[in-house]
């Protein structure tokens, strides 16, 4: 009965090799950032520097002003940043600064809560956060709220008392969908594949599933990319298309029965590289184990032939392994009256090695075992090479005489089962012996090679 097919993890990058890949598929620049993720906001400021928006609140008995900040998505998520800073006091001249944060590309959101004491006047100053213009430096308050004696007052329910510059209300400066980074995600490891790529493994013995995070990359990876999964020609795990919007993603796919895996990156409208990591496998246990292929030995042998036998070990996740990894054990398994083995040939530290078959007499079969010790694991193959046989008969006339074939006795007629290329002795009964009808010459023992697997037929004539 076959192991679970679990219990066994495999990591695909730290401990399988890619059988094949195209495309510039590389493993190179990790740690990696994932592009985070990106969460829309029905209700907040949109702004591009340099802006700034004022509100008259005199007479509202706000407390506190709360938001979400941030830079925008709509940045391309690899550029941009902004300085935020917000004043508030009885009046515009009187007011005070009471916030002063920067906000820079990929960086979640973060919160914003400033007292107001019943302020009158609230005014926010968007400016350039100092990237050397390399981004549009868009920002957000999301979610901007003031804390009232009659609740929250949304400032996009508000007329401003002033205003300059690019300010939005419920959508980016753009004109987009008010978006902002959720938390980034840094992988140690993992597989970029650009847009037309692909990377293919072997899967390693019995495996059930595959588990892995995968999204979209930031810089020269940016852009919309969809992810086809593969299994011996059959695409699985489904809905795996990404755009520089989507956060990470985990996927648990079921590869059961299969041998081959194949990830591909597919071009979007602007192409970009998918990033897979922290892929591990599910597997049955033993999987780690090297293993051993033998070489074609011959379908079967006769007594004197000479079997060539020779074996490659390989770790378990394909790469060869040399000859000092190998041992082999040749037993002769003999089956006169019940199955036994004698151990022949023991051969350590060689990829081939030959044996000669003996006349062991009776039935018996070789077994060959190929060992392969490889990081503390140990696996053994082994297979078994049978003889061409004959089929030998004595009869007697009369018959129910007394004969032996090949050691085994018992009345007339009589068979055995006998190895060819063997030497084996036919006895029967001395009395009233006459003549065999083979060959009048012979006595009531003989001697018998044989070399043909074609039944025959011994037949003692007694007087």
């Amino acid at each position: 009965e076959l192991p679970p097919v679990s219990g066994e993890k495999l990591k695909l990058v730290e401990d399988l090799i890619p059988r094949h890949s195209r495309g510039g598929v590389s493993f190179n620049g990790f740690p990696r950032s994932f592009s985070p993720g990106v969460r829309i906001y029905k209700n907040g400021l949109g702004m591009l520097a340099n802006a700034m928006v004022s509100y008259d609140v005199d007479g509202l008995a706000c407390t506190r002003f709360r938001g979400l900040t941030g830079i925008d998505a709509a940045a391309g998520g690899d550029s941009g940043a902004c300085r935020l800073r917000i004043f508030s006091g009885a009046s515009k001249e009187t007011s005070r600064m009471r916030l002063d944060r920067y906000a820079r590309a990929a960086q979640q959101p973060r919160g914003l809560s400033i007292r107001l004491g019943g302020d009158s006047y609230l005014q926010i100053k968007l400016s350039a956060g100092g990237d050397g213009g390399q981004g549009e430096d868009l920002c957000n308050i999301a979610r901007a709220r003031m804390e009232c004696g009659g609740g929250d007052i949304y400032l996009t329910s508000l007329t401003p008392l002033s205003e300059h510059g690019v300010v939005e209300r419920n959508r980016s400066a753009v004109q987009l969908p008010l978006q902002m980074f959720r938390s980034s995600m840094t992988l140690e490891t993992g597989i970029v594949i650009p847009a037309g790529a692909e990377v293919t493994y072997a899967i390693p013995g019995r495996c059930s599933t595959i588990s892995f995070i995968v999204g979209a990359g930031n810089g020269a990876d940016f852009g919309d990319t969809e992810l086809v999964t593969v299994v011996d020609g059959d695409a699985i795990c489904t809905d795996q298309k990404f755009f520089h919007r989507d956060g990470a993603r985990i996927f648990f796919c079921n590869i059961e029965g299969g041998e081959e895996l194949r990830f591909e990156a597919v071009r979007g409208v602007t192409g970009g590289a998918i990033i897979i990591g922290e892929a591990e496998l599910d597997c049955a246990v033993g999987t780690r184990k090297p293993v051993c292929e033998m070489s074609s030995l011959p379908s079967s042998f006769r007594v004197g032939d000479t079997i060539e036998y020779a074996g490659q070990g390989y770790r378990f996740n394909g790469v060869e392994l040399g000859g000092s990894a190998l041992s082999w054990d040749i037993t002769l398994v003999h089956c006169e009256p019940e199955c036994h083995d004698h151990p022949e040939v023991k051969v350590e530290g060689k990829e081939s090695g030959s044996y000669e078959i003996p006349d062991h007499g009776d039935y018996f079969f070789i077994k060959i075992d190929c060992t392969v010790t490889d990081m503390g694991e140990v696996a053994k193959t082994s297979t078994s090479v049978f003889p061409e046989t004959a089929l030998i008969t004595v009869e007697s006339v009369p018959t129910g005489k007394v004969a032996t074939v090949d050691g085994t006795n018992g009345e007339t007629p009589l068979s055995k089962t006998v190895v060819v290329g063997s030497m084996f002795t036919v006895d029967v009964d001395p009395v009233a012996f006459g003549i065999w009808s083979h060959d009048n010459t012979l006595g009531p023992t003989f001697d018998f090679h044989l070399e043909s697997h074609t039944p025959i037929v011994f037949t003692a004539n007694y007087n």
